[in-house]
C-alpha cells in the first residue's frame, strides 16, 4: 500500500509466501485471504503501524520475515459560521454553521444548540442590545483534527419616537383645563417646567 493513509480509506496488504504465514499490524493477527490483508482504517486509530508476515520455522522451511510500515493520519475538520454584521432589536434572523463533524457553538460563552440543518434561530427581543461573539469548536477526536470558526455580530438599539402636542392650541387663559398629548413607542417622562407629571393613556 501506500505508506500514508487518511482515515476512511481502505486498503490492501499484499503478501507473497510460498508456505504458511502469520500477517500483524502492531502486534494483532490479521487474516490473509488470497494473498491480501484488507485494511479498513475507521476501525484504526490514527497513527503509525508496522505490519509483519512471518513464517515460523517447519519440517520443510526456514523461519522468515518481512516488515512494512505505513501510517493513518486524521481528516482535516472544516466549520463556517455566518451570520451578518448588525441586527435592530427586535429583528428574527438565522446564523448558519457549516461543519463536517459533531461542533460545539457559544454566543458570548453559552453553549447554544444548532439545529440538524446547522441553523440557529435567533429572536433578538430575548437578547440585549450589544455586541456577540459566535464561536464553533470542532474538538480533535480520532477521526478529525479540531478546528475553529469566530464570528462577530451586534444587535442595535430601535430609534425612540415621541411627540408632544397641546389640545385644543398652545396659548390658554388662567383657569383654563387642556391636554398635553404624548405619542410614544416606550416608557416616557413628561416634565413642566422641570416638574415630573404623569400621563394616563
Amino acid at each position: 500500500p501506500n505508506e500514508t493513509h487518511v482515515y476512511g480509506d481502505k486498503f490492501t496488504i499484499r503478501v507473497e509466501n510460498d508456505t504458511v504465514c502469520v500477517v500483524t499490524i502492531n502486534g494483532d493477527e490479521y487474516n490473509v485471504t488470497g494473498g491480501v490483508v484488507d485494511v479498513d482504517t475507521t476501525k484504526l486509530p490514527a497513527g503509525d503501524y508496522t505490519v509483519i508476515a512471518s513464517i515460523p520455522e517447519n519440517a520443510k522451511y526456514l523461519p522468515n520475515t518481512s516488515t512494512v510500515k505505513f501510517s493513518i493520519i486524521k481528516l482535516n475538520s472544516t466549520v463556517n459560521i455566518t451570520v451578518g454584521e448588525s441586527y435592530v432589536y427586535g429583528t428574527l434572523f438565522n446564523i448558519t454553521v457549516e461543519n463536517n463533524t459533531a461542533v460545539n457553538v457559544t454566543i458570548n460563552g453559552k453553549p447554544v444548540k444548532v439545529n440538524a440543518d446547522g441553523t440557529l434561530e435567533i429572536d433578538s427581543t430575548t437578547m440585549a442590545a450589544t455586541h456577540y461573539v459566535v464561536i464553533a469548536t470542532i474538538y480533535e477526536n480520532a477521526k478529525y483534527y479540531g478546528s475553529v470558526a469566530t464570528r462577530e455580530f451586534n444587535i442595535t438599539k430601535l430609534a425612540s419616537h415621541v411627540n408632544i402636542t397641546i389640545e385644543p392650541n398652545e396659548t390658554h387663559v388662567y383657569g383654563d383645563k387642556f391636554t398635553i398629548r404624548v405619542e410614544n413607542d416606550t416608557v416616557c417622562v413628561v416634565t413642566i417646567n422641570g416638574d415630573e407629571y404623569n400621563g394616563t393613556g
